[in-house]
């Protein structure tokens, strides 16, 4: 039984870290499409 509630608390930290980092490569990626699209009309 004690087991099987580890497995299943790992799995549920997993799951949060994988949230957590896509949270964070969406915010980056918006982050420097912005960037990237500012110095397209800095360039025009």
């Amino acid at each position: 039984m004690n087991s099987m509630l580890t497995h299943e608390h790992l799995l549920t930290r997993i799951v949060l870290l994988i949230i957590l980092i896509s949270c964070t490569l969406v915010n980056v990626v918006e982050l420097t499409r912005r960037r990237s699209h500012g110095r397209l009309i800095q360039l025009i």
